[in-house]
């Protein structure tokens, strides 16, 4: 890259490239050296999975996505499958994550409170909370009205 900038007239400076002299480019060096730069830069992911992630989180303020592990294991094991290789995958791509720690402070009524059992627990899960904390789905609630 540094001897294509030199060829047009530009000398890179501590990851910033500033001219030398007034540099003519003809448009073959304009189009090198367009897709060299941007070929650099970050690529915005775009797409249905990006518009869907986007439409998950809402009009939030959030910056950070936190699951329990107590109730991600109560998921079905395909679910779990999947996440486990999403989180795979986020390992793989993220793999020089800054040296930084995360905590979780649980809120009622706006004060702090203890992380309940049932959250925390996931070698011995109180399924009997775990199930009460799930949705039925319609056809569930369907049945349960029609007995």
């Amino acid at each position: 890259m540094n001897r294509l900038l030199e060829d047009i007239g530009l000398r890179f400076v501590s990851g910033n490239s500033v001219p030398v002299e007034r540099a003519t480019l003809t448009r073959a060096e304009y189009d090198q050296l367009r897709a060299l730069l941007s070929a650099q830069e970050p690529k915005a992911v775009e797409g249905e999975g990006r518009d869907a992630l986007w439409t998950w989180f809402g009009l939030s303020y959030a910056a950070w996505l936190v699951l329990p592990r107590v109730m991600m294991h109560a998921m079905p094991d395909e679910w779990q499958a999947k996440m486990a290789d999403l989180l795979t995958q986020w390992n793989a791509t993220w793999r020089n994550m800054p040296d930084v720690a995360t905590s979780v402070t649980l809120r009622s009524h706006g004060k702090i409170i203890p992380a309940p059992d049932y959250l925390t627990n996931y070698r011995y899960p109180d399924t009997d909370a775990l199930e009460s904390m799930k949705a039925q789905c319609p056809r569930e609630l369907a049945k349960q009205e029609a007995k």
